[in-house]
C-alpha cells in the first residue's frame, strides 16, 4: 500500500511538473516568444521528446499538442507497425478459426442411411411402425 501511495505521489508531482513547464497559453506562447523557444529547444539533443500543451484560456477546449517533427514522425512510425501487427494477428486468427471449423467437420462422423438405421438399433416392427405414422426421427 505504502508503493502505491508513493507511485501516486509520485505521479501527481511529474503531472504538475508537466503543467507547470508545458502546459502554455497561447497569449504566452504569441507575446513573450515563446513558441520560438519552444521550437529552438527542439534542436537541442535529447529534447526531441518533450510535448507541449497549446491552450486558449478563454476556451479551455481549443488546445493542441506541440512536438517535434521526428518524435511525430516517429510516432506516426511506431502506430503503422502496430496497425501491421493487428492486421497479420486478424489474418492469423482468420485462418485458424478456418482451420479449427475443417477440423470440427472432418472429426463429426458421417452415416449412411443403413447405418444410422443400424446404430439405432431398430428391428423390422419398428421400422415399420415408423414409416407407416410419418414419425419423424432424429439421429444424434
Amino acid at each position: 500500500m505504502v508503493d502505491d501511495k508513493k507511485g501516486y505521489e509520485e505521479s501527481l508531482l511529474a503531472a504538475i511538473e508537466f503543467y507547470q513547464n508545458n502546459v502554455v497559453n497561447i497569449s504566452e506562447a504569441t507575446r513573450q516568444n515563446k513558441l520560438a523557444a519552444i521550437l529552438e529547444d527542439y534542436a537541442n539533443e535529447g529534447r526531441d521528446a518533450q510535448l507541449f500543451v497549446i491552450q486558449n484560456s478563454k476556451k479551455k477546449e481549443a488546445s493542441g499538442v506541440l512536438m517535434s517533427i521526428d518524435r511525430y514522425t516517429s510516432l506516426v512510425k511506431e502506430n503503422a507497425a502496430v496497425n501491421k501487427e493487428n492486421d497479420y494477428l486478424k489474418e492469423k486468427i482468420i485462418e485458424l478459426e478456418l482451420v479449427l471449423k475443417t477440423l470440427q467437420r472432418e472429426s463429426q462422423d458421417t452415416y449412411s442411411v443403413e447405418a444410422a438405421l443400424a446404430k439405432l438399433d431398430l428391428n423390422d416392427d419398428d421400422l415399420m411402425e415408423i414409416l407407416s405414422n410419418d414419425v419423424e426421427v432424429e439421429i444424434d
